[in-house]
């Protein structure tokens, strides 16, 4: 019966942080089509998308004094609803601030979202074990829809990858019975946030996370219109981007599954860290 519900509450997290990772999922596809699709100048579609993430990091903000207060379910639902009303939303969205609007309420429900998985992972007996595999889920699931939204785009338009991405983030509800099987489904309560009293290294590494969410979001966003300025077309970009996330980035977190904390936890963000660098060097 362990077994079962410990398998169950992973299809549970893997869901919802399928659902919270909906923000950046096929970012860099959905920038290069409002600017051919919808005639967005670059620098507008940039702002969309950094308005979603705007939406993640407020939501997020905004849940850390409610989350142990409220069912799990019912933030699961609520995370749902959100991204699902947004995406729909914004099939029928041509204008520029139409689109801020429901990006904006988007990441607001993948905050939520985020909420769910990452309460279940951190109350979780070997949460590190479980950030791995939740994460080489969710990094699959992009990498295989980065593959194929091109196909989305010249089939259907923004509204295809838009009611693909609401389809599937309906589809979290599914486990919605199996969140009870983790903690009683109560949210863990936690610590609430005080930067008065915050310890130098959650400070650290709060700095550090900025850092690093700048640094990616900002290349991240603009990924397809970097290949097609350098002469390749949305299908190869599509194709590269999505290998990388399959190969390189499930065999990472599977990595780090195998190696746990053999190593510590310093050794694994230096070298990821130094990674990250030299790829955005070249």
């Amino acid at each position: 019966d362990r077994v079962v519900s410990n398998r169950r509450s992973l299809i549970a997290m893997g869901a919802f942080a399928m659902a919270g990772n909906t923000p950046l999922v096929v970012q860099p596809m959905v920038v290069g089509a409002m600017v051919d699709l919808l005639g967005l100048t670059e620098r507008q579609a940039g702002i969309v998308a950094s308005v979603e993430l705007t939406g993640l990091t407020l939501g997020i903000f905004g849940m850390i004094r409610i989350v142990s207060s409220v069912p799990r379910a019912g933030l699961a639902v609520f995370a749902v609803a959100a991204i699902v009303f947004a995406d729909l939303s914004a099939c029928f969205a041509h204008s520029f601030g139409w689109l801020l609007l429901t990006r904006l309420l988007s990441g607001i429900g993948a905050a939520a979202a985020f909420c769910v998985y990452l309460n279940m992972a951190s109350s979780d007996e070997y949460p590190e074990h479980v950030f791995a595999i939740v994460n080489a889920i969710s990094i699959a699931y992009s990498g295989i829809l980065t593959l194929i939204a091109p196909y989305l785009l010249h089939s259907a338009g923004l509204p295809g990858v838009f009611l693909t991405l609401s389809l599937i983030t309906s589809a979290a509800l599914m486990p919605l019975p199996w969140l009870t099987h983790h903690g009683l489904g109560r949210n863990r309560p936690g610590q609430a946030l005080s930067f008065n009293g915050l310890p130098l290294q959650v400070g650290l590494l709060l700095a550090m996370m900025l850092l690093l969410y700048t640094g990616h979001g900002a290349i991240w966003a603009y990924q397809e219109r970097i290949g097609v300025a350098a002469g390749l077309n949305e299908h190869s970009v599509a194709r590269w981007l999505g290998l990388s996330m399959l190969v390189g980035g499930v065999g990472g977190s599977l990595l780090a599954r195998l190696m746990s904390l053999s190593i510590g936890r310093m050794w694994p963000q230096a070298i990821s860290l130094s990674a990250s660098c030299v790829a955005v060097l070249l």
